[in-house]
């Protein structure tokens, strides 16, 4: 497969992807900080935003990988890596006035000041 054909299959995978976490995000109002919390203790309060598997993916699919298993991952990891990137910087900072990307869970105090509090009230 071409680079520009990667390409294009990881963007319609970032779409589809997006348009999901569109969904959860605003039709079932849910949110990362929330329904994942209880992964905090795990990961000593870091996030794991769906991005990093994103860019752990491609490098694994380009270089260890090879063949169409390494093409799929490379794809995978692009469409991760681009519906992240496109969630937080330009969907949430577009709707919510703030883009929620934090590298640490926030304290409940702080994701109680967010907008996404006021989406739920009105839902």
């Amino acid at each position: 497969m071409s680079p520009i054909t990667l390409i294009a299959f990881g963007i319609v995978g970032a779409i589809l992807l997006e348009l999901f976490t569109i969904y959860l995000r605003f039709g079932r109002r849910m949110t990362a900080p929330e329904t994942t919390a209880w992964l905090g203790r795990m990961t000593r309060g870091y996030r794991v935003h769906h991005g990093y598997h994103g860019f752990t993916l491609i490098p694994a699919g380009m270089l260890i990988f090879p063949g169409a298993v390494g093409e799929w991952l490379a794809i995978a990891g692009i469409a991760l890596l681009l519906s992240d990137a496109i969630h937080h910087f330009i969907v949430l900072k577009w709707v919510t006035g703030h883009h929620e990307f934090w590298v640490k869970y926030p304290p409940r105090e702080i994701r109680a000041e967010y907008p996404v509090e006021e989406l739920k009230k009105a839902a």
